[in-house]
């Protein structure tokens, strides 16, 4: 029902918009708030890459369910989705220049820990097959290339 869907776009706003953080070099999803894990000397939480393509395949999901009640409001989830991976795709600041995905990264772009980590991989992939496949009436907007 639309009070259902109503509260499902509230609350994927609401989190996606809670755990972004953009510096000058990188753009996505933090872990949680407060999240002080090697952080070093930065002050703030790192951008993780499972965190972004999570968000992003939550967008696309929720854009999914939206369109299939011919809701409007799938077209911004479908943008929400798409700009996310962006960050963890191919050129994106998230993306090393082998494709490879670290598992997080400094504010100043330096990444950090496992390279390359497995799941912000299986995530992207699922997320660009959901955006291609499920929402083709959104097909006239740029799809992330993963090649």
């Amino acid at each position: 029902d639309d009070e259902r869907l109503d509260r499902l776009v509230s609350h994927v706003e609401t989190v996606v918009d809670g755990l972004s953080h953009e510096t000058d070099d990188i753009a996505g999803l933090i872990r949680y708030e407060g999240d002080g894990w090697r952080r070093a000397d930065q002050l703030s939480e790192k951008v993780w890459t499972v965190s972004t393509a999570w968000g992003a395949n939550a967008c696309a999901e929720l854009a999914a369910l939206l369109a299939a009640h011919d809701d409007p409001r799938a077209a911004e989830m479908v943008e929400r989705a798409r700009d996310l991976l962006s960050h963890v795709s191919p050129g994106g600041s998230l993306c090393e220049p082998t494709t490879y995905l670290p598992e997080q990264f400094f504010d100043d772009g330096t990444p950090d820990s496992a390279t390359p980590l497995g799941w912000p991989h299986a995530i992207r992939l699922a997320t660009v097959a959901l955006l291609d496949d499920e929402l083709p009436q959104f097909a006239d907007r740029a799809a992330a290339d993963d090649d």
